[in-house]
């Protein structure tokens, strides 16, 4: 299995140091194959560019080991978790499902963040989604994000949606959701 893992903060002006990348980083407890790609300001998750990165990453990993092409899913935190979305809308072929976390689609409408190209939220349909939000994220919080979770329903969407009511904009949740989220992607 693949997991792709998108970090957060992709307005820095400079990309982040590869440790940095790490501390995002959401430990699993299964055997897989983890994939760190790096993001900045001017390759954007939401850019043609980062669709292609992310393509031609998948394509090194199949030519270099055996990988099971159904068992390959991306996540991300934060703006990770939007470009989950963005690429869940953009290009989802790639992908076993999507987890985004403490991400927010409707980010993708801003004009000012430079979202690239056409997006079809009803591409999201197709493919599960597991999604994580809290209730006290200023960013993005839970409310705001039931809304678009129920139009990904009605268009037919596979989505599971857990909130933290109490938490704010991170990732405590973590130890308490790596197991239904494990078992999420184990089942797709």
């Amino acid at each position: 299995q693949v997991r792709v893992q998108l970090h957060g903060g992709i307005a820095r002006a400079r990309p982040p140091a590869v440790n940095r990348i790490r501390t995002d980083a959401l430990p699993g407890g299964v055997e897989e194959i983890s994939v760190f790609p790096i993001g900045w300001v001017r390759s954007l998750w939401w850019s043609a560019t980062q669709v292609d990165n992310l393509a031609r990453i998948l394509d090194r990993l199949k030519r270099t080991y055996n990988l099971d092409e159904n068992r390959v899913y991306l996540t991300g935190t934060s703006d990770g978790g939007t470009g989950v979305y963005f690429m869940a809308f953009r290009d989802p072929t790639p992908w076993a499902s999507f987890l985004p976390l403490i991400g927010d689609m409707m980010v993708l409408a801003t004009p000012v963040v430079r979202t690239d190209g056409e997006i079809f939220p009803g591409n999201a349909a197709n493919k599960p989604l597991y999604i994580v939000n809290t209730g006290r994220d200023r960013l993005y919080p839970a409310h705001v994000t039931q809304i678009h979770v129920d139009h990904l329903r009605k268009l037919g969407g596979t989505v599971v949606f857990r909130v933290y009511p109490e938490l704010d904009h991170s990732t405590a949740s973590w130890p308490n959701e790596r197991p239904e989220l494990e078992a999420f992607v184990h089942e797709r």
